[in-house]
């Protein structure tokens, strides 16, 4: 049933070969999906599509190690790495901790937080299921610049927010942050990705970004 749905919003109701043989029936999304459908959705002049993925990039929020607790009880079973449950080892895991106690984990583990030098070890050298081995982080940046995504402070003007002005505004003042943002970006405040650039700006208050709840030395 998932299986269905997922293909119907991304595809359309109609089946595939419908769109093969003949092409997009209308200009809406319901009868061939979102593939080939117009960008300016409501006449609205900009619309968070690959923005939205850029911004709202939370790889920092994955842990390098999570505790597995008893799901009845909530003791601590066993700390294990991202790596021995993902990939390869995803069945692995299950069959040896059980849904249960995974979910449970899962539910009550504090994910990292959304600052600089807290990305994931483990995602800086995945290893995919074909043996490759990437680093997540990087790819995030050169996925940004090869879409064309607008940098940080054009991205800001789109939502009617006034642009930053220099790497001291954009990081709060903080000097080892600013060190970093300026060194990482090369290019001017002005130049910064949107996912290079959210990192290090102050967090509101009461954010989860603002305290902390696990980081690592990336």
């Amino acid at each position: 049933m998932l299986h269905r749905a997922m293909n119907a919003n991304w595809y359309g109701v109609l089946p595939r070969w419908v769109s093969k043989r003949f092409g997009r029936i209308g200009s809406g999304e319901m009868l061939s999906g979102i593939l080939g459908s117009p960008t300016d959705h409501h006449a609205a002049p900009f619309s968070m599509t690959e923005e939205f993925v850029s911004a709202y990039r939370l790889h920092p929020l994955i842990p390098d190690e999570v505790t597995l607790r008893d799901h009845t009880g909530g003791s601590v079973r066993e700390v294990i790495g991202f790596n021995d449950m993902q990939g390869e080892t995803t069945r692995t895991a299950i069959d040896a901790y059980g849904m249960s106690d995974l979910l449970y984990s899962f539910g009550t583990e504090h994910p990292g937080a959304l600052v600089l030098h807290n990305h994931p070890d483990a995602l800086r050298n995945l290893a995919r299921l074909s043996g490759e081995h990437i680093d997540l982080g990087t790819v995030d940046i050169l996925r940004d610049r090869e879409r064309g995504i607008p940098r940080y402070n054009a991205y800001r003007q789109m939502l009617r927010k006034r642009p930053v002005a220099s790497f001291e505004e954009l990081t709060g003042g903080h000097p080892g942050t600013r060190r970093c943002s300026r060194s990482c970006t090369g290019a001017g405040s002005t130049g910064s990705t949107p996912s290079s650039a959210t990192s290090p700006s102050p967090a509101p208050p009461g954010s989860a970004s603002a305290t902390p709840s696990s980081a690592s030395s990336s």
